[in-house]
């Protein structure tokens, strides 16, 4: 059941776009960019869709709007359940910042850890630390670690249709 429905909201998903790149069973990215001129910002779309799942489907959906997929994905986890969260160019440091450094996707216990030890202990924490730093520590991961929390990831989401095929 939570495969065929998991199917059935990814397709309410391609019908806006084929920009949708799914993440775990049950989450995905959709760059809606191109549709804003037709349906109205992010985060009209995001309440559009929301609420088509949940007409259609009987489900709810959290919904996270961002211009970091990193952020999208945070935003889905702000407010759940039922709910859109906006994390924009604007309000991302005040929402973000606080936040435990493994709050972010790719930060595990080990990483945390490591950058406990240098006290970095929130996200505002890992942005504000020289990337230098974090490459000699981590190598071109910690590069990455400090885009993502500085919400200078450049990642764009994939087309559904050019994804690679899941090994496990």
């Amino acid at each position: 059941k939570y495969i065929e429905y998991s199917e059935k909201v990814r397709k309410i998903f391609l019908s806006y776009t084929e920009l949708v790149e799914p993440f775990g069973i049950d989450e995905a990215w959709i760059d809606v960019t191109d549709l804003r001129f037709s349906h109205g910002s992010a985060e009209n779309i995001a309440y559009e869709i929301k609420e088509r799942v949940k007409r259609e489907l009987s489900l709810t959906l959290s919904i996270g709007v961002s211009f970091s997929k990193v952020f999208a994905k945070m935003g889905s986890d702000y407010k759940k359940p039922d709910a859109v969260t906006v994390i924009d160019r604007q309000n991302y440091k005040e929402l973000l910042y606080p936040m435990p450094v493994d709050s972010l996707i790719f930060v595990g216990n080990k990483t945390r850890d490591a950058l406990k030890k240098i006290n970095i202990k929130t996200i505002g924490d890992l942005a504000e630390t020289p990337r230098s730093e974090l490459i000699s520590l981590f190598g071109k991961a910690g590069s990455n670690l400090y885009d993502i929390a500085a919400g200078i990831s450049d990642d764009e989401v994939k087309s559904y249709y050019e994804r690679e095929e899941v090994k496990s």
